[in-house]
C-alpha cells in the first residue's frame, strides 16, 4: 500500500533526516527579527546573522573561530572563550551592516546550561546587539574569560604526569583572561580603523 492511499502526508526531507525543525523555524520567523545562527563542530565555532526570505535565507554577516588568529588569539578554537570572541566579532560586524537585534537559532542542538551558543550570544550582546535571553545568562562570566581553564591548569601543574588537554596553554604559560581581553581590544581597534 502506497503512502498516498493511506491518507498520510510524507514529512519534508530535511525534517526526516533531522536537519530542520520547521515548527521552531516558523515560530522564529513570526518575530520578524533576523536569526543569530550558531553552529559548532569539534574544532570550530561558527555564527551568522541571517534574514529569512521566501527565495532563501540571506546571510548579513558572519564570523568563525578560524578568524580569531588575525586578532591575536593563540589558543583553542572550539572553547567557550573562543565562542565568546566569535560572538563579539559577529556583533561588531553586525553593527557595521546595520543589524542591531536578532533572535538565537541553535538549530537542533539542545539548549543546555553552559552551551557554546550562549557564549556567542553573550559576546554579541557585549558588542552592542540586542538578543533576547534569560536575565543572569545561561553561562557564567568567569567561563567566558577562561577561569575554568586556569583552574584546571593549576591542578595539572600539581600532578607529576603531563596532560595533553590544554597543552598549548600549559606549555606557553598563557593567561587565558589576558588573551581574551587582548583579542577583544584588537577587534575594537580593527573596527575603529575601518569606521574612520
Amino acid at each position: 500500500m502506497r503512502l498516498a492511499e493511506t491518507g498520510r502526508k510524507l514529512a519534508f526531507k530535511r525534517r526526516r533526516i533531522g536537519v530542520t525543525d520547521y515548527a521552531l523555524r516558523t515560530r522564529l520567523m513570526r518575530g520578524k527579527l533576523p536569526f543569530l545562527v550558531v553552529r559548532s563542530s569539534n574544532r570550530y565555532v561558527y555564527a551568522q546573522i541571517v534574514r529569512p526570505d521566501v527565495t532563501g535565507d540571506r546571510t548579513l554577516s558572519s564570523a568563525s573561530s578560524k578568524e580569531l588568529g588575525k586578532f591575536g588569539w593563540r589558543l583553542g578554537l572550539a572553547s567557550i572563550p573562543a565562542a565568546y570572541l566569535v560572538g563579539y566579532l559577529l556583533g561588531l560586524r553586525a553593527a557595521d551592516s546595520g543589524v542591531s537585534s536578532a533572535v538565537l537559532d541553535m538549530g537542533l542542538s539542545t539548549p543546555t546550561k553552559g552551551n557554546k551558543a550562549f557564549a556567542v550570544v553573550e559576546g554579541a550582546v557585549e558588542a552592542g546587539m540586542k538578543v533576547p535571553r534569560q536575565e543572569g545568562g545561561l553561562i557564567q562570566k568567569e567561563r567566558l574569560y577562561g577561569k575554568h581553564v586556569a583552574e584546571y591548569l593549576e591542578k595539572v601543574r600539581e600532578k607529576v604526569e603531563p596532560s595533553v588537554q590544554f597543552s598549548k596553554v600549559a606549555g606557553a604559560g598563557v593567561d587565558v583572561e589576558a588573551e581574551v581581553l587582548k583579542a577583544k581590544e584588537n577587534m575594537r581597534k580593527a573596527f575603529a580603523k575601518e569606521g574612520a
